[in-house]
């Protein structure tokens, strides 16, 4: 069954998904320089199989979302990240923090703060009512063109 209407609303809702997940990120405490919320890119790619999104934006975005677990202690999976969490495997993370906090980092990692999977969700709900109507449209159209095949005539 062909879904043309379905994936229109879905192709015309990638302003929308990127507007939520800067919502996300700004929702989990994530802006501090806007470095993450600017980088977020959201487009449309569709098949002949399934649409999808493409969401793109600064690699540690990822790791905000699903959290790094430290050498000493770690994080589980946490039911709403996108990814599982990440782990530090040498005693001190680089950058230009002094040596003791990127030691503490090390160890302890950082807790997950999702914000990719209840975005999506989100857009998801808000979309439901139009959604609905284009599944509906879509199936109307499979039917009048099976009774055209049929011959039947409308």
């Amino acid at each position: 069954m062909e879904i043309k209407n379905i994936r229109e609303v879905l192709q015309n809702s990638t302003t929308m998904l990127r507007d939520v997940l800067v919502d996300g990120i700004l929702n989990q405490g994530l802006l501090k320089t806007g470095r993450l919320a600017n980088s977020v890119q959201v487009s449309y790619e569709d098949d002949e199989v399934e649409p999808n999104f493409r969401i793109t934006m600064e690699d540690y975005g990822i790791y905000q979302d699903s959290g790094v677990s430290g050498t000493r202690s770690g994080y589980g999976m946490n039911p709403e990240s996108f990814y599982s969490p990440g782990k530090f495997k040498s005693k001190v993370i680089g950058g230009p923090l002094p040596f003791v906090v990127r030691k503490s980092i090390a160890e302890k990692g950082f807790r997950p703060r999702p914000f990719i999977v209840p975005s999506v969700r989100k857009l998801l709900q808000n979309l439901q009512p139009e959604l609905i109507q284009a599944g509906a449209d879509d199936i109307d159209l499979e039917i009048k063109e099976l009774f055209k095949t049929n011959g039947a005539t409308i």
